[in-house]
């Protein structure tokens, strides 16, 4: 009677890397059985390097990664796959074809997870392991503007401060910028009536989760001018500054002439009488800056 069992032969490795044994005898396998073996599933093993941390587990530039894979088939191993997690969404799975060893610097920004699996010859595919990633290799955004750089007291002073954090980052941890050691805000309008002339500094910085800094700093000066001047007694007087009206047009003629011994005397013989001290203060600031610069001193 004619039989259908089949019989193989079945090659048998002592250990990985050994050269394959041919079991002599065979295994005969029985007519209509389903046989299946499997072999081990490889396994993978990774390492990481040049890992610099800045603050609160923050990565502040790209690691670097190698994997290294163990084969139990004997047949070696297909590939290593790599892809990444993030914002729950994974990407796709790039391969390292025919190596049971790769290395690469780990370069997606932000919070992720690195998955990697092998795969051998006989298409026996690992179980995928991962590795959590914080990741901020970008400084933060910080800037500070101005409408111009020189100004006088009657002009308004606009301030642009611009942060933030590429994304995706570790995030702000805190920004800020300061006038002259005064905190101020994007968007800000600054009255200069009352500053000194000069020279005016404003400086401020951005800081990330990661402890990543971006400062910036940028200068004006304030000045005065005739014209100034002149604007300067009007907007005393609409301030309240200047109570009587004769002595701002006064002293807004004296200005437009550049008469300044003429303007000093007017603003003394009124000084805390109908101008403030601290219009006082101003107006004659300004008129020594003027008068010194028409005279070359």
């Amino acid at each position: 009677m004619r039989s259908n069992a089949a019989t193989v032969d079945l090659e048998v490795q002592s250990r990985f890397g050994a050269k394959p044994v041919v079991v002599p005898w065979g295994i005969t396998f029985p007519e209509k059985l389903r046989t299946t073996f499997e072999f081990k599933r490889p396994i993978s093993t990774m390492i990481v390097s040049d890992e610099h941390f800045g603050e609160n587990g923050w990565l502040l530039e790209h690691a670097k990664v190698d994997i290294s894979t163990f084969d139990f088939s004997s047949k070696g191993i297909a590939a290593i796959e790599i892809a990444h997690e993030q914002d729950e969404v994974l990407s796709s799975w790039t391969e390292h074809n025919d190596m049971a060893e790769c290395s690469f610097k780990y370069e997606v920004e932000g919070i992720s997870h690195m998955h990697y699996r092998a795969r051998d010859k006989d298409f026996n595919e690992e179980f995928s392991r991962s590795r959590h990633f914080k990741v901020d290799t970008r400084d933060p955004v910080f800037s500070i503007t101005i409408n111009k750089h020189t100004f006088t007291r009657v002009e308004w002073l606009d301030i642009h401060v611009e942060a933030y954090d590429p994304m995706p980052g570790s995030g702000l941890a805190l920004s800020g910028a300061f006038l002259d050691g005064g905190w101020v805000v994007d968007g800000q309008q600054v009255d200069q009536l009352w500053f000194p002339l000069g020279e005016h500094v404003l400086e401020g910085l951005a800081v990330d989760q990661a402890g990543r800094l971006t400062p910036d700093l940028i200068w004006y000066d304030l000045i005065a001018t005739r014209e100034s001047m002149v604007k300067l007694a009007d907007e005393l007087r609409n301030r309240g500054e200047i109570t009587s009206d004769d002595v701002a047009d006064e002293l807004m003629g004296w200005a437009e002439v550049g008469a300044w011994d003429n303007f000093m005397h007017t603003v003394v013989n009124n000084e805390g009488d109908s101008i403030s001290w601290e219009a006082v203060d101003v107006l004659i600031e300004d008129a020594f800056y003027v008068s010194d610069r028409e005279w070359g001193l």
